[in-house]
């Protein structure tokens, strides 16, 4: 081209049509977006339940590994068993075959049985190597006490390893979808381990008791006592826990009905209580004892032997209730991955049914909709019907409208109901329409369930701190209260006086007249004791016919024994019942004090105070006595001058103020 070219005009390039999607095709991508999104949580779930049939059938593995650390625990404790039984009878010099001449039992027999038990255990579960420690154990000439402690401290080490793996396994069920019944067969798996165990152990500590030397006198019984508690606890929960219809509940049946179960309980009983009858002493071991006790020995332990075996049948068939459930999970699983495949293919299917049917339904009228409005660009004016607008659109308006309303008000009441307000005017407005009363009707159910909270909460903290029968602080209350009281005083808010109230001879009338009679007597006397103090004093009832009143005191102890007399002279005014019956009852009363400057405790002060009302009642009826001493070191000193009473002996070495009616 030449550059003359240039100078000429170009012809107009066309414009490029833009690519510009129809509303069908939104639709479409608009239902796609979530349908990816759905096959994506879709395949999570498979996975997830994939996940989980692997977990199901690797707790099935570990589940014997569980029953066989259970196996490999009680075998060690059966060979410590037989050990002391062999060390027991060589130490009095006694052969294994006259023991088995007398009571029929091989104990070297079974010691062998129980060794190879150990050995096979120990050789089938992976991770478990106690080949150098068992040879030290079995090594001829090993101290039997170092031998007995060291098959403890490797049933100790077994079940480390077993607890940590039920814990594994407990959380992997946890995970599981339907692991709730799998992990209530893993607990009565270990309540049934825990009985196995404690049975054994009692076994084992009655034959220590019998065959194991102990220089340093321990007592065996409050092991025995530990292990019955333990197996109690283990046994109950094994009940508890346990389906009726599993093999659990069956083992739990024949347990019942073994007569080797119930022996042994009774045999350990009974040597409990003998040894604690005994007391802490230790018999040594002569082959006389050995000759008296050898029946006995041996049917208890025969009856232990049976009862550890029937007790190992409640662990194999609590593992294989949970090998069932472990199977079923599994089972569940794979139905789960099934299902989640299907769906996946489902979801595709219908949403894609979906979209095609949300383009044709609702783009026809939206293309009207802009026909329209490109008419009215146009001067063209569209028909009634599009220019108006849809029903939908005007309910859709209106409802937008009344929610509005809703959401505000809602707003505002949460607002009031947040602050506690019971009483706010908005919690009474309603928003228009149906949703407008049931949120007025919710906000009403709400606010009458706070009120009558509160009020339930005020009762419940007035009955934890107020007696039953009198309504005066109870015990706990009144030593809170004294605490701070006492605190106050001793910062210089003034002196405070306690005063411990004890009524004469009340249980007479508990005896003469029955309880009715006493409780009224009670009510009576507490009234009394808060009309005559103070608003600022606080009565409290400290149990039984026990009252305290601690008051603050402005004149020292003049003012406190004052108002401890005007309170002796009100309970002591006659107590009418039922018209024609008239008691009369006394009060003696301890006072201590307590002030700015002075260290005493609250629990010292009412210490000094109930020693005080402890005197005032040696020293007869209706007396007052003021301890002037450090609580703790209260002693009486000579009765007021206004006293009736003669002076006591040695009233010259206490410290106290009699004060007598």
């Amino acid at each position: 081209m030449g550059s003359g070219d240039a100078l000429l005009p170009q012809p107009a390039r066309p414009r490029r049509a833009r690519l510009v999607p129809t509303i069908g095709s939104l639709l479409v991508l608009l239902v796609l977006v979530p349908l990816g999104g759905a096959a994506y949580f879709a395949a999570q779930e498979y996975e997830r339940v994939s996940d989980s049939g692997r977990r199901a059938e690797a707790i099935t593995g570990e589940l014997s590994r569980l029953v066989e650390y259970s196996e490999l625990r009680s075998s060690l404790l059966d060979e410590r068993n037989w050990s002391l039984v062999v060390d027991g009878i060589a130490d009095v010099g006694v052969s294994a075959s006259v023991v088995e001449h007398f009571v029929g039992v091989d104990v070297e027999g079974e010691q062998r049985e129980a060794v190879a038990s150990v050995d096979r255990l120990a050789d089938s579960i992976d991770g478990v190597d106690l080949t150098v420690a068992l040879a030290a154990l079995r090594a001829p000439g090993a101290d039997p006490v170092a031998r007995s402690d060291g098959y403890l401290e490797l049933e100790r080490d077994v079940a480390i390893l077993s607890d940590e793996l039920l814990l594994d396994v407990r959380r992997t069920a946890g995970l599981l979808a339907d692991g709730d019944r799998l992990i209530e067969a893993l607990q009565v798996l270990e309540a049934a381990t825990a009985a196995r165990t404690a049975v054994t152990m009692q076994l084992s500590t009655y034959l220590a008791a019998h065959f194991l030397a102990d220089d340093e006198g321990r007592s065996d019984v409050a092991t025995l006592i530990r292990e019955q508690a333990a197996y109690d606890t283990a046994i109950a929960g094994y009940a508890r826990i346990a389906d009726a219809h599993t093999r659990s509940a069956a083992a739990h049946e024949a347990l019942g009905r073994s007569p080797a179960v119930a022996d042994f309980a009774v045999a350990i009983d009974a040597f409990t209580q003998t040894t604690l009858a005994a007391g802490d002493r230790r018999v040594a071991r002569t082959l006389d004892r050995l000759i008296d006790e050898i029946d006995t020995v041996a049917t208890t332990l025969e009856a232990g032997v049976g009862s550890a075996s029937r007790h190992g049948d409640l662990v194999t068939a609590a593992g294989a209730d949970a090998a069932e459930h472990s199977a079923v999970a599994t089972e569940r699983a794979a139905r789960s991955a099934s299902t989640a495949l299907w769906a996946i293919g489902g979801l595709t299917v219908l949403s894609l049914g979906s979209a095609l049917a949300l383009a044709r339904f609702i783009a026809r009228p939206l293309r009207r909709m802009a026909a329209a409005t490109l008419a009215v660009r146009r001067g063209v004016v569209p028909s009634g019907d599009v220019v108006n607008g849809p029903m939908e659109v005007r309910r859709v308006g209106t409802a937008v409208i009344e929610a509005a309303a809703h959401v505000a008000l809602a707003e505002q009441q949460a607002r009031a109901l947040a602050k506690g307000d019971l009483d706010a005017a908005v919690l009474s407005e309603t928003a228009p329409g149906l949703l407008g009363a049931s949120l007025q009707e919710a906000v009403h159910t709400l606010a009458a369930t706070m009120h009558d909270r509160e009020l339930s909460r005020q009762r419940l903290a007035h009955d934890a701190a107020h007696d039953g029968l009198t309504d005066l602080l109870n015990r706990n209350a009144c030593l809170a209260l004294l605490e701070r009281r006492v605190q106050e005083a001793q910062d210089g808010r003034g002196d405070l006086a306690v005063m411990f109230i004890d009524l004469d001879d009340f249980k007479s009338v508990n005896d003469r007249m029955g309880h009715l009679v006493g409780d009224h007597v009670l009510r009576t006397v507490a009234k009394r004791l808060t009309n005559t103090v103070r608003d600022q004093d606080a009565v409290a009832r400290f149990g039984g016919d026990e009252f305290v009143v601690f008051v603050s005191v402005v004149d020292g102890a003049d003012t406190a024994i004052a108002l401890a007399e005007r309170i002796r002279r009100k309970v002591s005014d006659p107590v009418p019942y039922e018209d024609d019956i008239i008691f009369r009852i006394d009060a003696s009363i301890g006072v201590a004090m307590t002030g700015p400057g002075d260290d005493t405790s609250a629990e010292e002060l009412l210490r000094a105070a109930d020693v005080a009302v402890y005197r005032a009642k040696e020293s007869g009826r209706g007396r007052i006595v003021v301890s002037e001493t450090q609580p703790g070191d209260v002693a009486s000193t000579s009765p007021d001058p206004n006293s009736a009473l003669p002076q006591e002996p040695h009233a010259a070495e206490r410290d106290e103020r009699v004060v007598s009616r």
